[in-house]
């Protein structure tokens, strides 16, 4: 399954690497093959820290939690393309023709082509991991356009994003389609302002707060621990990327015309639940089907507990002949195969 977090604050946090492993941790139910940072200072240098292994055990053992800095990329794998080794472990700082950083969640389908592709072109790709692939794609697409070599689209920028960003955005967007597959990523160039994330077929979740070493925006594959930093969300659509700093965003289209729109933040109202491994379990698989009554219950109380709708709740308890039929019809969706049986 595998998961992403990035998070970007104004200056030097002298914490981030702790705030970055908090993160990580929150992710480790999707992925504790591998995990990595990459840590982006205010200097623009880059330092990346991965190893085989689950994020409460490597975040320590690499010092992870140690570490400074100004933006943050991190990741946890569950391997699908590549072995479980270190230099298949996200992310993947790149300088072929530009130095960044990147990582993904999810699966870019065409990597054994991608790689051919980038070989081609003089790349030296030295994994066989899809996040490499896709991390190498848009370094391609944006070296032609710092060259001056492919056009990049005009159109409205936003009063926030510098032209560096827009030349960085218009490249992950080319490899977005040059990519094939389901995922999300986050990118940085260290010389430019902010990260880049994207929502191209998985769960991103991105929001905006304050904490004591000042405004951050944060995004993450998984929704609490977003919700760990700061309640006030940043709405993001399946096809949308964004562009962030601590506190300046802008969200685009990752297909069609080139354009930013700044949405309103929105308080969650939802509750954080602790999403680590609990004794007695020892996978979290295991924990996740025990949990399954818990959180159908916590599902029917969070939307049954409003007085106008608390008598439902009542009816669900009393007749549970009603609620195994109304399980039985939604497990019978995944059965159907016509519209007509879905309508």
């Amino acid at each position: 399954m595998c998961g992403i977090v990035s998070i970007c604050y104004g200056a030097e946090n002298p914490r981030l690497g702790f705030e970055g492993g908090e993160l990580l941790k929150r992710l480790e139910y999707r992925g504790y093959d591998s995990t990595g940072g990459a840590f982006v200072g205010a200097d623009g240098h880059i330092r990346l820290l991965k190893k085989v292994g689950a994020p409460s055990r490597v975040v320590v053992d690499l010092g992870m939690d140690q570490e400074r800095g100004q933006r943050f990329i991190g990741q946890v794998r569950w391997a699908t393309y590549g072995a479980v080794t270190d230099v298949n472990s996200q992310p993947h700082h790149v300088r072929c023709e530009v130095e960044m950083a990147g990582a993904h969640n999810g699966n870019i389908s065409n990597t054994d082509a991608l790689k051919t592709w980038l070989a081609e072109r003089g790349h030296q790709v030295v994994s066989d991991n899809d996040g490499e692939m896709i991390t190498h794609v848009v370094e391609e697409f944006y070296a032609a356009n710092l060259a001056g070599s492919a056009p990049v689209p005009e159109g409205p920028r936003g009063g926030a994003v510098p032209d560096a960003a827009v030349l960085f955005i218009d490249a992950v967007r080319k490899a977005d389609a040059k990519g094939e597959g389901s995922y999300a990523a986050a990118f940085c160039d260290p010389r430019v302002p902010g990260v880049v994330a994207v929502k191209s077929g998985s769960s991103l979740y991105a929001g905006l707060g304050t904490d004591a070493f000042g405004e951050f925006v944060v995004v993450s594959s998984d929704l609490t621990s977003v919700l760990s930093k700061t309640r006030m969300l940043i709405p993001l659509s399946e096809g949308e990327g964004l562009w962030f700093t601590e506190r300046e965003y802008a969200v685009f289209p990752l297909a069609g015309a080139l354009s930013f729109s700044t949405p309103r933040p929105r308080r969650s109202k939802l509750n954080v639940r602790d999403t680590g491994l609990r004794a007695p379990f020892h996978y979290f698989m295991d924990q996740e089907i025990a949990s399954s009554p818990e959180n159908l219950e916590g599902i029917l109380r969070y939307y049954f507990t409003d007085p106008a709708t608390e008598g439902l709740f009542h009816a669900f308890e009393e007749r549970l002949d009603l609620g195994k039929a109304l399980l039985a019809k939604v497990a019978a969706l995944h059965e159907a195969a016509d519209e007509p049986a879905l309508a």
